[in-house]
């Protein structure tokens, strides 16, 4: 029996997480299964799609922070996803209507279509982050996928079934875990090195003002220290602009304009990665991550590089978002990663040079390889290959 995908296409990590399923799927020859991929947009019409472009506004204010996040964040914090109300039955209005009479089974990845579809009664959940803060434990699916036992603990607590709960390992990209080894040990030997580091930093879609702030002094530092980095950022967003205003004597060449932009076989000492969407952005990532010593960036879904990959991460503050805070504390308490505040960022060139010197760096890596499994994606897609062929 196919089933169907709906995506929200809010932010990137729940999409993220049905994206790495597809790709999953394909690499098993099973992308057959999917009868159908849509998202909540597609399906709405009218006052429903109004109220979806509604949530997805409000999410990049939460995500900015300042007043607006603050009105998200309340908003969030009193629709636990399960309790019938206006907003939620004109969400799910139209999204019903499609499934009305059809009992494909429906995979997921946010909690508001678990709650707005629990009388379809065939719904499957994928939960691929870390942690799960009260409002991510939605009832009503039948199949919920979950990366480490410790999340599970939290479903289980909110009346799920061991049955109903299947627990994956980490979802991390299947391009990255097919290489994960090689380039843990890439990383350690520079790590180990006399040779200058490379960082990573990225934004969340969002944009907040006060994490931008952080990563261009981060960067300015580290280049001022002889180290070097690559800066993701979206074409003509909030951070393309600030990079190319406040570095760009530094940038040079090192503009990646596009998917079809050639990589430069060296890194250069900044480098800035421009994507239009979230699929580019994952491609160009992908095809730079062997180059990578750190991260620097929000603590949302790419923690799992830190947890499973062995990426030591320096977090953006302040945390934004209900996972944000428990990702931080999770990765801080494994060893892997560290808040970053300004006075951190002012200084962080010779704390990197200081961090590598010590020794520290390479323990931050040690301490997030080989500690869980990494392949969520492919366990997932093997359960979906068992039951619905």
């Amino acid at each position: 029996m196919p089933f169907d995908i709906i995506y929200t296409n809010i932010g990137r990590g729940h999409p993220f997480y049905l994206d790495g399923i597809l790709q999953a799927l394909n690499h098993a020859g099973a992308i057959r299964l999917v009868r159908r991929q849509a998202d909540v947009f597609e399906l709405s019409h009218g006052l429903a799609r109004l109220a979806w472009r509604t949530v997805r506004r409000l999410y990049h204010l939460g995500g900015a922070g300042g007043v607006g996040g603050k009105v998200y964040s309340a908003l969030r914090g009193r629709n636990q996803y399960r309790q019938d109300s206006f907003a939620l039955r004109l969400l799910g209005r139209d999204v019903k209507r499609t499934y009305a009479d059809d009992r494909v089974p429906l995979l997921v990845a946010h909690p508001s279509l678990v709650g707005l579809l629990q009388s379809h009664g065939r719904v499957l959940y994928q939960h691929g982050e870390l942690v799960a803060p009260a409002e991510a434990a939605v009832p009503g699916a039948e199949t919920v996928f979950v990366p480490t036992e410790e999340t599970a603990e939290v479903f289980h607590r909110a009346g799920y079934s061991v049955a109903q709960v299947l627990v994956t390992g980490l979802c991390v990209e299947p391009v990255l875990v097919r290489r994960a080894e090689d380039m843990f040990n890439h990383r350690m030997r520079r790590l180990q090195s006399e040779q200058p580091l490379t960082g990573a930093f990225f934004s969340s879609g969002a944009e907040p003002k006060k994490h931008l702030e952080l990563i261009l002094r981060a960067v300015a530092s580290v280049l001022n220290s002889g180290g070097r980095a690559i800066i993701f950022a979206r074409k003509d967003g909030s951070l393309h602009r600030k990079v190319s205003r406040h570095l760009s004597r530094s940038l040079a060449s090192g503009v990646v304009g596009d998917i079809h932009t050639p990589l430069p076989l060296d890194v250069p000492p900044l480098m800035l990665i421009l994507f239009a969407n979230r699929r580019e952005e994952d491609a160009l990532t992908v095809q730079l991550f062997d180059r990578f010593d750190y991260y620097v960036g929000p603590s949302h879904e790419r923690t799992n590089w830190g947890v499973g990959l062995g990426l030591p991460m320096f977090i953006t503050t302040p945390c934004i978002g209900p996972f944000a805070p428990l990702n931080l504390q999770l990765i801080a308490n494994q060893g892997v990663g560290l808040a970053m505040d300004a006075q951190l960022a002012t200084l962080f060139g010779r704390e990197i040079k200081s961090l590598k010197r010590q020794g520290t760096l390479a323990d931050m890596a040690r301490a997030g390889f080989g500690r869980y499994p990494i392949d969520g994606f492919k366990t997932i897609a093997d359960f979906l290959i068992e039951h619905f062929s």
